[in-house]
């Protein structure tokens, strides 16, 4: 009996033992969950509020930007002398160049929060190519670089795909040799297999050491200490191209060549269209005229709250043939619309703008038509 109780004893006690380490488990469990939970929504705030930082960044730097590049690009249209045209190409360049640092850095922003958009359209390849090529080779014109190209004569040219981002990687590639490269030739090659598209630049320039290859792709990461200081650059363009190539499920790599230089090339896998699927050259000249001449003598109300903007955007409309009206908020287009909703033929509405934004003068202009039983305006988007 003595030996019966003993065994109950230790039942109880392993039971007890078994109960304790669930209820440790159990805590621990519930306090790890906890503070996953607490951390990972101080993550999404986080990440929710570097978005709105960089949209509010990106307008309020675009904003003034833009400003400057349109009002030197009025000016270049006056009566200057010589040394006049030269500051203001100048101004020109400063402003492009601060443009596309400010692109760089926004979009490896949107890269990494997973925001930057990929699209699906068709395009043609070799027309996307040939509307790069005329900016470089005016760059590599003043230098001793021959621009050379090497397409196939039956290369199918259609395809789905992102035209946009497509460029992008096309432009970096290719300025990025031709900047590298002080004698020579930076050639551009296509190919296409097993429906891969396959895109190389091949120069003879400083070259990369084969040591560099892990670093390269790296943010704010450069061959070598001495180029950023003879050449410039943030060292951003090939993460960007890289992690681009990556989203549009394809890839970025580059070998030595036999010139001493480098060849970079990158692959995508795109859908290939029947030819006569993307609208030909002079196809798309004949919508544009028709467009241009769609907007002669329209009514447009510019609603824009910045002043050289207006300026500017102004100056564009009439030389399009449009009247345009000016309302510096939301509030004030809206007003406007109710006044004389039927004597405007379109709005263009900026998005970002105080009082009220181009979003909530959208929708309440919506609801009035509504109300009153009237066509819908359109209204177009404007932001920087």
């Amino acid at each position: 009996q003595q030996q019966q109780i003993y065994i109950r004893m230790a039942e109880i006690y392993q039971t007890a033992t078994y109960a304790m380490l669930i209820l440790i488990v159990s805590t621990i469990s519930y306090i790890f969950i906890r503070k996953y939970a607490a951390q990972r929504a101080d993550a999404l705030k986080f990440s929710q509020a570097k978005s709105e930082f960089l949209a509010n960044m990106s307008h309020e730097i675009r904003t003034p930007l833009n400003g400057i590049v349109g009002m030197a690009d009025l000016i270049s249209g006056t009566e200057l002398n010589e040394e006049q045209r030269t500051y203001v190409q100048a101004l020109v360049s400063s402003a492009s160049g601060l443009t596309d640092l400010i692109n760089d850095i926004l979009d490896i922003s949107k890269i990494e929060s997973g925001s930057m958009p990929i699209e699906s359209v068709p395009f043609d390849l070799l027309r996307l190519l040939n509307d790069t090529l005329p900016g470089v080779t005016l760059s590599a014109s003043d230098k001793n670089v021959e621009i050379q190209t090497d397409f196939p004569e039956n290369f199918h040219p259609e395809y789905m795909g992102d035209p946009t981002r497509i460029k992008q990687i096309m432009v970096n590639l290719i300025g990025n040799a031709v900047k590298f490269t002080d004698d020579g030739h930076v050639k551009i090659s296509l190919s296409e297999e097993n429906g891969t598209i396959y895109f190389e630049v091949e120069d003879t320039g400083i070259g990369i050491p084969e040591e560099k290859r892990s670093s390269l792709f790296k943010k704010f990461s450069q061959g070598d200490v001495t180029i950023n200081r003879k050449y410039g650059g943030t060292g951003l363009g090939l993460a960007i191209c890289k992690k681009l190539s990556e989203n549009m499920g394809g890839n970025i790599d580059f070998v030595q060549n036999k010139f001493g230089g480098t060849t970079f090339r990158f692959w995508l896998p795109l859908y290939k269209l029947p030819l006569g699927t993307v609208i030909p050259d002079d196809l798309s000249s004949a919508l544009e005229r028709m467009e241009n001449s769609l907007f002669g003598d329209r009514s447009i109300l510019l609603v824009e709250d910045n002043l050289v903007n207006q300026i500017y955007a102004t100056k564009l409309l009439k030389t399009l043939g449009c009247a345009p009206h000016l309302a510096s908020n939301g509030l004030d287009a809206l007003n406007k619309v109710k006044d004389s909703h039927d004597s405007y033929s379109a709005v263009l509405m900026d998005c970002r703008m105080p009082e009220m934004d181009g979003y909530e003068a959208t929708r309440q202009i919506r609801a009035f038509e509504r109300e009153n039983n009237l066509t819908p305006l359109p209204i177009i988007a404007l932001t920087a």
